[in-house]
Parts: C-alpha cells; structure tokens; sequence
C-alpha cells in the first residue's frame, strides 16, 4: 500500500480484465499500477477507448511505457493508408474457412476494420491516432 491504497497490477485485458479495470478505476483505495496484455498495444487502446477508460489507461501507460504514443503514432502511419488492401483478402480467407466448417469470425473482423480504415487509402498524410481510432469506432452497416 501507498497513500493507504492498495496498488494492483492486472494481467491481461479481455473481457474479465477490462472488467476488473473498470471496477477498480471506480473504487477510491485501488490504484492500478501497472497493466499487461500479449495484444498489440493499439488493439489494447481502442478496446478500452470503446468501453470509455482510455484516458486513464494512457495516463499509466505515460509512466509504464512512454514510447507507446509514438509507437501507437508509427503503427497508425504504416498501416491505415493500405488497410484497404486487405479487405478483400480477409473476405477471400473468411469464406474459405466457412467452406471448411471452421469459424470465420476472425477474418471477417479483420475485412470490417479494414474497411473502416479505407477512408485513408487516398491521404497525404496518414491520420493520428485518434482520428484513426474514432473511425474504427464508427457504427457501420452493410
């Protein structure tokens, strides 16, 4: 304990992590220090920004990873301008895999991320981070 807080660490961010992030963010006398996942720091951001607790998670991140902004940055910049690329791809992959009996639902995710990002295929310059992340959060229907 520091300050009378207990101070935690939470090892993983699916489901029933960010469950127990938004849970302790909620209770004054926990602190969390330190959070880790084996998934790409973006993903891990824009599953929290689109459960609503990105700013506090980039606020641990500033004193646990302080390279990650530019890394997020630098990820944005070589990948939003071609996602385009691979929608069709990840379609092609998707209905093989249906045709197999085997579940889809990867490849299907990736084609409509993908596809959310094609708004950039044409840009000077890619977007930042957070522009990139609001288009993902866009509602789509096709």
């Amino acid at each position: 304990m520091r300050n009378g807080k207990i101070r935690i660490g939470i090892m993983g961010l699916g489901q029933i992590g960010r469950h127990l992030y938004h849970l302790a963010r909620e209770i004054d006398d926990i602190e969390i220090v330190a959070v880790a996942d084996i998934g790409k720091p973006e993903i891990i951001q824009y599953l929290l920004n689109s459960d609503g607790v990105d700013e506090a998670l980039l606020a641990e991140w500033s004193l646990s990873q302080p390279d990650l902004p530019a890394r997020s940055q630098r990820a944005v910049n070589d990948n939003a301008r071609k996602a385009w690329r691979f929608v069709g791809e990840m379609e092609e992959d998707a209905r093989a895999l249906a045709d197999a009996g085997l579940p889809a639902g990867f490849h299907e995710a990736a084609a409509d991320i993908y596809q959310r990002l094609a708004a950039y295929k044409d840009m000077a310059t890619p977007p930042a981070v957070a522009e990139a992340l609001a288009e993902l959060l866009k509602r789509r229907r096709g």
